[in-house]
């Protein structure tokens, strides 16, 4: 239809914008009234509409505050059929213009009306909830026994299926260990005419096999053993015979750099400490294969007695600090309170000096700190040495204690340093152990059992 004429629709929209007057602007008011009275006077329909019921005139008479004009219309209007389904808002507005007119015959005949008018529709309301709420509750009674009945019917099959099944289980177990038991009885005594033959047999060449395994067990023991020995005898001999030579090739460098011309000094010195930091590490390399020996033959013996471990801390600290490099700082945690314990001094200091070692060797600038303290339970000394260096991953926490292995496979040594010093720690009573949780380089914790009738604890005072 796209020459319809749509003016009495606009009509009513434009009325039913007035009827929000209180929400619209003056302009917008007078827009609205404006444009539906000029429909009234070109629509017939519109027109129509408006003689029968002038809602538009009571809105804007109500928009406008004239409240006489709006009551005059609003008697005239209020028992209009056309307008039933705006009774109660009439009656609203015909209360406010009696009140602000001070018509009071109007006012007591428009409450009365908008009271019996809300009763009417709360009644209405109320019963349209009752009807709602009463089918709501029958079906929600008719769903529960059908939930109900359907569960007892479940239950029913359930418990019947159940017991047929159990029935049926029950009957095929008792077959089936039946002809199980039935059939073991016939194998087994088929199989132990068998067995004893071969089971005489077997015991007779096993007789055999023993009398000669044993026999190779205690020449291979032996072997070993001498094999043991002679490994022993050669690292030591090869210790002494290395050892010697080292030091004398220390010993003349630091000669020839003596003897050499004073402008030489410089440029000489610097080889000179080259060849004594080589000899410095073979010698350890030497050192460590010597301990390993040691250890595996059991012959690590120990020399316990009362040491200051503040002395003994104090002492590695700073034969390290001869050979740490430039970017380095050793650090002594002043917070290590004074301890006197018995264990052997020896020993823990070359666990010490090889921790110092490993932190100084790994970290190119940064700083190693020490420090030790007495455990919650008072029953051991936990000594930590922590570096800002490349770290241990976590993943490898437990093999850097492996023998011969290195993180850092273009790093000096050969990679026993971490597992001598963990053996010896252990025969010393404690252990040596990566702290995974600390992550800005590597914190290795060296434990020592601490006794206290043997042992003497002093705060810490540096003053």
């Amino acid at each position: 239809r796209p020459y319809r004429i749509y003016d009495a629709n606009r009509y009513v929209v434009y009325t039913r914008m007035l009827a929000n007057w209180p929400h619209l602007s003056p302009r917008e008011v007078e827009t609205y009234y404006t444009k539906a009275k000029k429909i009234t006077e070109t629509d017939p329909r519109a027109a129509a509409s408006y003689n029968t019921s002038p809602r538009l005139e009571i809105y804007y008479a109500m928009a406008r505050e004239d409240y006489p004009k709006a009551l005059a219309y609003l008697k005239e209007q209020i028992d209009n059929p056309r307008n039933r389904i705006y009774r109660r808002q009439l009656l609203k507005y015909m209360i406010e213009c009696a009140r602000e007119t001070g018509d009071r015959e109007a006012l007591a005949k428009a409450s009365e009306d908008y009271i019996r008018t809300l009763e009417a529709t709360l009644d209405k309301s109320l019963m349209d909830r009752y009807k709602e709420l009463q089918v709501v509750y029958d079906v929600y009674e008719m769903k529960q026994q059908n939930d109900k009945l359907r569960n007892e019917k479940l239950l029913s099959q359930r418990d019947k299926s159940r017991t047929i099944t159990l029935i049926c289980i029950c009957f095929v177990i008792v077959l089936l260990v039946c002809g199980a038991f039935l059939v073991r009885l016939y194998r087994r005594s088929k199989q132990l005419s068998e067995t004893l033959i071969r089971s005489n047999k077997a015991l007779q060449l096993e007789c055999f096999n023993l009398r000669h395994s044993q026999a190779e067990l205690t020449e291979a023991r032996d072997l070993a053993e001498k094999a043991n020995n002679f490994k022993t005898m050669f690292i030591k001999n090869m210790s002494r015979e290395v050892t010697v030579p080292l030091k004398a090739i220390s010993e003349y460098s630091h000669l020839i750099v003596d003897c050499a011309d004073a402008s030489m000094h410089p440029y000489l010195d610097k080889y000179c400490r080259l060849v004594e930091l080589n000899c410095d590490f073979l010698s350890s390399i030497v050192n460590d294969v010597l301990h390993l020996s040691e250890m595996d033959s059991e012959a690590v013996s120990l020399n316990s007695r009362q040491v200051d471990l503040n002395t003994l801390v104090t002492a590695c600290i700073d034969t390290i600090k001869r050979k740490k490099h430039d970017g380095i700082e050793l650090v002594f945690d002043t917070n290590s309170p004074h301890l006197l314990m018995f264990t052997d001094q020896l020993r823990v200091q070359q666990i010490l000096l090889n921790l110092l070692s490993n932190a100084n060797k790994f970290t190119e600038k940064g700083t190693v700190r020490v420090a030790y303290d007495l455990a919650k339970e008072k029953d051991r000394v936990i000594i930590s040495v922590t570096d800002t260096g490349i770290g241990i991953p976590p993943e490898q926490a437990e093999k850097v204690f492996e023998r011969f292995y290195k993180v850092d496979e273009n790093a000096q040594g050969v990679g026993l340093g971490l597992t001598i010093s963990r053996m010896l720690a252990r025969v010393l009573g404690g252990d040596l152990f990566v702290d995974t949780s600390y992550t800005h380089g590597a914190r290795l914790v060296f434990t020592l059992p601490y006794n206290e009738s043997s042992s003497k604890f002093h705060p810490r005072n540096d003053d």
